[in-house]
């Protein structure tokens, strides 16, 4: 994987996965392993997991982290490794873009109630 600067933003991969027909529940088990394994990381600053409407053996992976050495830890632990496994049995295929988080716009904020 080729260097990428990280910006104040921080350090994303957007991962595009096809996996077995009908795999799609034991993928998402197993992708809900791995994200609680990142999740402990001290650079991961979050996961999700989407699944393309009308192909249903797609997912998409969006990770986020601090920066690249922070994920180029995560991706060479021993949590890694065994959480990849599960998922790699259930992959045919996908591709993995790294990216820098150039702006962040939050969400539409609700006001708590009194």
């Amino acid at each position: 994987m080729a260097r990428v600067m990280t910006g104040e933003g921080g350090y994303r991969v957007l991962i595009r996965m096809e996996i077995e027909p009908g795999a799609g529940p034991r993928f998402e088990l197993a992708w809900g392993e791995m994200s609680a394994i990142a999740r402990r990381h001290p650079a991961s600053r979050g996961q999700s997991l989407s699944r393309v409407a009308d192909e249903p053996d797609v997912y998409y992976i969006v990770t986020d982290w601090a920066d690249e050495a922070g994920f180029a830890d995560f991706t060479a632990s021993a949590g890694h490794a065994e959480g990849g496994r599960k998922l790699k049995e259930l992959r045919r295929g996908g591709s993995r873009t790294p990216m820098v988080v150039v702006q962040r716009v939050p969400g539409h904020l609700v006001p708590s109630a009194p």
